[in-house]
């Protein structure tokens, strides 16, 4: 008999238990592992296709900007006023770009085999509460930078005048040294590179209706006569009588039917010829005084002002000025009547006063009335080729950073009644009384006498403000104009003359006997009879505002009282240098093309 080998028996069967146990294992393991392979394939290969579309997405990118770009290049040269054109495209151009370096980024994410940190940027334009030029965020929900290349700029001249804003108009906080204000060589050179060589509003064409009127504009240490000869055309020239340099024209307006010096009795025609000499024989030339006619300064005339121009050989105005003439024509100032001329002499920089009227910043501290007219929260800025800035704010209504009233405010309430609507009516509703009156003006513009038919709804409403470099601030609605403007003192950089300039648009001549004006948000009491002569121009000092004796306005007044501080505290130890934030723009923007100029 045979012993049972329990004990070998009992170990084999352990030892394909183990073996069995460690293969399960071992192919569980290798299960695991393929499974993770196919998923890691997977994965690969999703990586694989989102960086092809993402490549894809590139191509594409770089294509539309290569579009763009070629766009740019065979742009219409001519101005256009119902878009951004130029600057519209390279802003357009730069966004690409910025979506080409998004995606980029996202690539370089996938082949690292990481997650990208961030979405790559879509494509598709921006949605309208977010579009706006340059990134420029104002104050206001949305601004837009306005770039005109008056026709010359092309493309890499586009991208120049972006690169400009965006370093002196938009993203940083310039300064500039307090010297530009206060110190005399400075005033000194910007009479030699700024009013001698550029186009400066000088007056009213009103001013020179008939044969025979002139009238005297002063800058600085300069006298520009303007006269209207007998066959109706407009002659600009040096005030200065060509015999031994006495003024020719003492009064600042009037009439003549000859220019007569009152010193030697020298006489011209309204041309500036010379006409007539007493004693010619006492000069020995032959032939006899020749060459002595006035010294001619060029003229041009647009939108019912008169510009001149102390250079030599200046480029076209209508140049010069575009494409604010575009925007600005349907408002048509020359239509207008004046009804107020004043000059303030004040304690202050020329500069310091275009600085005042070129931001908002201050609106809600120093006229706190504006809370009830106008709505500076939502302004929209407007920066142009060559100094201009414009900035266009909602008008008949109230501005929304504050309470909102139960009842129209006491001037919209005024607004209302002069359009026969009842302000009773908007109780509980004073946001909705600025589209009320741009449907109302519409319905009354044909009996009233107005031609509110050629205005935008937000033109019907709204306040705008353009300034055209360097010194005329046109402040206007379609029923009003204020010019606004400082000229400089001919010696002394902490002195100027301030002119305020008011005009109003009253009734045609076809409008009923009944037609009465409509008031705009800035319209004064006063303002609503024809005056029957050209009012008088009031010259007063600084003290004679703060004093209360004479008044431009209390909006104007509060800025008058401010401004003599503004220069006081600049010449201070403790000052020195300006220092501008985001909402300053239009400031930055105009001090810009001051040293462009001044460096030549």
């Amino acid at each position: 008999m045979h012993k049972r080998r329990e004990a070998q028996s009992s170990a084999l069967s352990f030892m394909d238990c183990i073996c069995c146990g460690f293969g399960a294992v071992l192919l569980l393991f290798i299960l695991t592992a393929k499974a993770q392979i196919t998923d890691s394939q997977e994965k690969a290969m999703q990586s694989v296709n989102a960086a092809e579309t993402l490549e894809a997405a590139i191509r594409e990118t770089k294509a539309k900007k290569l579009a763009l770009a070629e766009e740019i290049e065979a742009l219409d040269p001519q101005p256009d006023t119902k878009a951004t054109s130029v600057a519209a495209l390279a802003a357009e151009q730069e966004r690409l770009a910025k979506a080409v370096e998004d995606q980029a980024k996202a690539l370089a994410a996938l082949e690292n085999k990481t997650e990208p940190a961030e979405q790559p940027a879509a494509l598709d334009r921006p949605s309208a509460d977010k579009s706006y030029l340059s990134g420029l965020r104002l104050r206001a929900p949305r601004a837009v930078i306005l770039l005109e290349s008056s026709g010359s700029m092309l493309a890499e001249d586009a991208k120049t005048a972006v690169q400009i804003i965006e370093k002196t108009g938009t993203r940083t906080h310039q300064t500039f040294t307090k010297d530009r204000y206060v110190d005399a060589s400075t005033l000194a050179e910007e009479h030699r590179a700024i009013w001698s060589d550029c186009w400066l509003l000088a007056g009213l064409v009103s001013d020179v209706a008939l044969p025979g009127d002139y009238f005297v504009f002063e800058l600085g240490a300069e006298q520009i006569l303007v006269t209207k000869d007998q066959s109706g055309d407009l002659h600009g020239f040096f005030n200065v009588c060509q015999h031994r340099g006495n003024l020719l024209m003492g009064e600042a307006l009037g009439h003549a039917q000859q220019l007569r010096c009152p010193y030697h009795a020298w006489t011209y025609d309204l041309d500036g010829r010379l006409k007539g000499v007493p004693g010619l024989d006492l000069f020995a030339e032959d032939p006899r005084c020749a060459g002595r006619d006035l010294k001619p300064v060029a003229l041009d005339v647009w939108n019912g002002f008169v510009f001149v121009h102390l250079g030599d050989d200046p480029m076209p105005l209508k140049d010069f000025l575009a494409p604010v003439d575009e925007i600005l024509s349907p408002f048509d100032f020359g239509g207008m009547t004046l009804i107020e001329d004043q000059t303030v002499y004040l304690e202050c920089n020329w500069k310091a006063v275009i600085d005042n009227f070129s931001e908002l910043y201050h609106v809600d501290f120093l006229h706190p009335q504006h809370q009830r007219m106008v709505d500076c929260h939502n302004d929209l800025v407007r920066l142009f080729e060559g100094g201009h800035t414009g900035v266009e704010v909602p008008g008949a209504t109230v501005n929304p950073k504050f309470p909102i009233p139960e009842m129209p405010t006491d001037i919209q309430s005024a607004q209302l009644q002069s359009l026969d609507l009842d302000p009773n009516d908007f109780k509980g509703r004073v946001l909705e009384v600025r589209a009320a009156i741009q449907d109302q003006k519409r319905t009354l513009g044909p009996e009233r006498g107005m031609p509110y038919e050629r205005f935008t709804d937000d033109q019907l409403s709204d306040v705008w403000q353009y300034n055209l470099f360097p010194n005329a601030v046109l402040s206007f609605t379609p029923e009003h104009c204020w010019l606004l403007r400082p000229r400089p003192h001919a010696t002394d950089p902490n002195q100027c003359e301030f002119d305020k300039i008011s005009l109003v648009r009253f009734p045609s001549t076809g409008a009923g006997a009944d037609a009465k004006p409509i008031l705009g948000p800035a319209s004064r009491d006063g303002a609503a009879q024809t005056p029957n002569a050209r009012p008088k121009r009031d010259c007063f000092s600084y003290e004679a505002v703060i004093s209360g004796e004479k008044t431009m306005t209390d909006t104007i007044d509060q800025d008058v009282e401010l401004l003599g501080q503004v220069q006081q505290g600049m010449r201070s130890a403790g000052f020195r240098d300006v220092y501008l934030n985001e909402d300053e723009a239009r400031i930055q923007h105009f001090h810009a093309a001051l040293d462009q100029r001044l460096r030549g």
